[in-house]
């Protein structure tokens, strides 16, 4: 038999086209789960920390700015709503072309504010994420991929597409909407800030530039304090960031602000830093979720985290073996 007439038989063999459709379905399956999955962590990552969230959407400028203060949690819910649908297969005709095209707005809305300059975190999976909107892009354009071809795979086989239907699909479903609502309700409220932001062991305290101090906060070991020149709790962090001024490694504050701030600050506090310096408020938000927070770093990666106090002597050495 020749090459040709074989792979004549092989295209005709109904067996083989009957293998080749279910190993499609099932990869659709898998692509269906893997884009539900992707929703719920980018709900979950978001929740702990919404004020951060509707910043970022502020800053795209795509929407006026007043608006995020809705579409955070809209998104929020929405995305813990719709990612336990689709790892649930409920309602697969409505979920997963919704799913898939709000990938597609999500590319759009990035491309867009890249297009108008934009060059921030792209808030996807909360503080905690340092990626840039091209990468989120790319990623972005994965997931789309991974909704369409759970979409096809729901056109080829007509049973993907009528499944869905059962009472503990239904309720998972539910269950991920009264999850979102809870979610953005108590998570602010949750002792996260360690996975809610990037003031974490092990991030690095990067793509901030702190005007008016002289020390490289990317070689040697500091104890960084970020500090709200208008917060209470921030003038009440002084003394103790004070008694540790000479204990270990140099003590720098890093206000909020500008200098005119900063200098009102030191005028009205006497803080005795081993140096100081100030930032805008969008180049610090992603390592808090409330200041002041106090950061151990070397090398500018930050060793250990304390957020809203100040760490004692024994906590400052133990970060510094």
């Amino acid at each position: 038999m020749s090459r040709s007439s074989a792979a004549v038989d092989a295209a005709a063999d109904p067996a083989g086209k009957t293998n080749a459709r279910s190993l499609f379905v099932l990869i659709a399956h898998l692509a269906r789960i893997a884009l539900g999955a992707v929703y719920l962590l980018a709900a979950a990552t978001k929740a702990p920390h919404p004020t951060l969230f509707a910043e970022q959407i502020a800053e795209y400028g795509i929407t006026p700015e007043a608006w995020s203060i809705w579409q955070a949690p809209l998104f929020i819910v929405l995305e813990f709503a719709l990612g336990a649908a689709l790892i649930a297969n409920f309602r697969p005709r409505l979920t997963i072309p919704f799913g898939t095209a709000l990938m597609v707005f999500f590319i759009g809305v990035l491309t867009v504010a890249m297009a108008n300059g934009y060059d921030g975190s792209c808030g996807c999976f909360g503080g905690a994420s340092t990626r840039g909107p091209v990468d989120a892009l790319l990623e972005d354009v994965v997931f789309l991929a991974a909704g369409v071809v759970a979409w096809l795979g729901m056109r080829l086989d007509g049973g993907f597409a009528r499944r869905g239907r059962s009472r503990w699909q239904a309720a998972v479903a539910v269950l991920g909407l009264a999850l979102g609502i809870a979610a953005y309700v108590v998570g602010p409220r949750l002792p996260l800030a360690k996975l809610a932001t990037a003031g974490r062991a092990g991030a690095a305290f990067d793509h901030i530039i702190v005007e008016e101090l002289d020390m490289d906060l990317t070689r040697g070991e500091y104890l960084v304090a970020i500090l709200d020149p208008a917060a209470e709790a921030s003038v009440e962090a002084v003394q103790p960031l004070n008694a540790l001024v000479g204990e270990g490694p140099p003590v720098v504050g890093v206000f909020e602000g500008d200098n005119e701030q900063m200098v009102s600050f030191l005028f009205e506090h006497y803080p005795a830093f081993d140096g100081m310096g100030h930032a805008p408020h969008v180049a610090t938000r992603r390592f808090y979720r409330r200041l002041p927070v106090v950061l151990a770093l070397r090398d500018g990666i930050i060793e250990e985290a304390w957020h809203e106090r100040v760490p004692d002597t024994d906590e400052v050495t133990a970060a510094f073996p």
